[in-house]
């Protein structure tokens, strides 16, 4: 009995090794290498709420995403990026310095440096300065290879 428990775990861990390696996410000639991103090679820009550095493009993919956008944003006092808003992908702001408020799902919540926002694909997100100094925040934002397009809730 002891040898044929053996015998199934040694089975089922092969099986499942065997599916898992499969279908693991596996880099492409698309993906970016391991690299450090200087913000001297940064694609800036300048806008009336402030200046964003953006260090991978929206187009960028690594070994597990087939998304990646990342960037570091000042925002000027009374100023956000855009209204809040929502998208298919996965994101995270992290505010290095200054306040503000967010806004997630129609709900305002006070904003403050050291603060990290998770957004889920679709819920509505956002951050507006209210502060009286410049809000600087980072944020990333990522589409995971291999899940299913969520369709947009109504």
């Amino acid at each position: 009995m002891k040898s044929l428990f053996v015998i199934i775990v040694i089975c089922t861990a092969g099986i499942l090794g065997f599916y898992l390696g499969k279908n693991a996410a596996k880099p492409d000639s698309k993906s970016i290498d391991t690299q450090v991103f200087t913000t001297a090679k940064a694609i800036k820009t300048v806008d009336q709420w402030g200046r964003m550095d953006v260090f991978t493009p929206d187009e960028t993919t690594t070994f597990g995403t087939s998304l990646m956008f990342t960037a570091v944003i000042d925002v000027l006092p009374g100023q956000e990026v855009h209204p809040p808003h929502r998208h298919l992908e996965e994101e995270l702001m992290y505010i290095a310095r200054g306040s503000g408020v967010w806004s997630i799902n129609g709900k305002e919540q006070v904003a403050n440096a050291q603060d990290l926002l998770y957004a889920q694909p679709w819920d509505t997100h956002g951050l507006l300065n209210t502060g009286s100094d410049t809000l600087t925040f980072f944020v990333a934002k990522w589409r995971t290879k291999g899940t299913a397009e969520l369709p947009e809730p109504n």
